[in-house]
């Protein structure tokens, strides 16, 4: 009988232990997986980021060759995104450290910056000023964005490389 249960508990022993191995493959899988998706939703925000930065360059380009000429349309600009912040709340990815991590807090303030910017612009875009006044202030509004947009791009460009 002592057999029987020199067995028994080996059996329950190597159960036990086989189920704490796949519990923590289980956790460590899931962690990874939640790991890729926020690293996924941070490059994917980057990419659109840039792609609406170039977007909006562009209509900022081809206002500012006619921006004093009759009929011409002052464009509205595309806002950025800027929630791949709050994903740290959710967890913050191993893989995001040292130098990546204070890039990826610094990126936040401009990105809040030009958004800040761009409702401006349509505020004021959309409202009553003499026409000589309006379009020269939109004016600034626009070379203004064009600086601040070229240096976010640079930034994002480092950035995308480094996740």
């Amino acid at each position: 009988m002592s057999e029987w249960l020199g067995v028994y508990v080996a059996g329950l022993i190597t159960g036990l232990m086989f189920a704490v191995l796949w519990d923590i493959f289980k956790v460590r899988r899931e962690s990874r997986k939640k790991e890729m998706m926020i690293l996924s939703s941070i490059r994917s925000e980057i990419s659109h980021n840039l792609l609406t930065l170039q977007s909006n360059k562009e209509l900022l380009n081809e206002e500012l060759e006619t921006i004093f000429e009759e009929n011409n349309i002052i464009n509205t600009l595309t806002l950025l995104q800027s929630g791949f912040e709050d994903l740290f709340k959710i967890d913050m990815p191993e893989t995001i450290k040292g130098d990546t991590l204070v890039k990826l807090r610094h990126i936040i303030h401009p990105i809040d910056s030009i958004n800040q910017q761009i409702s401006i612009r349509e505020e004021y875009k959309n409202s009553d000023h003499d026409i000589s006044i309006h379009y020269r202030q939109i004016k600034k509004f626009d070379d203004r964005l064009l600086r601040h947009s070229d240096t976010l791009i640079e930034s994002l460009e480092e950035l995308k490389a480094l996740i």
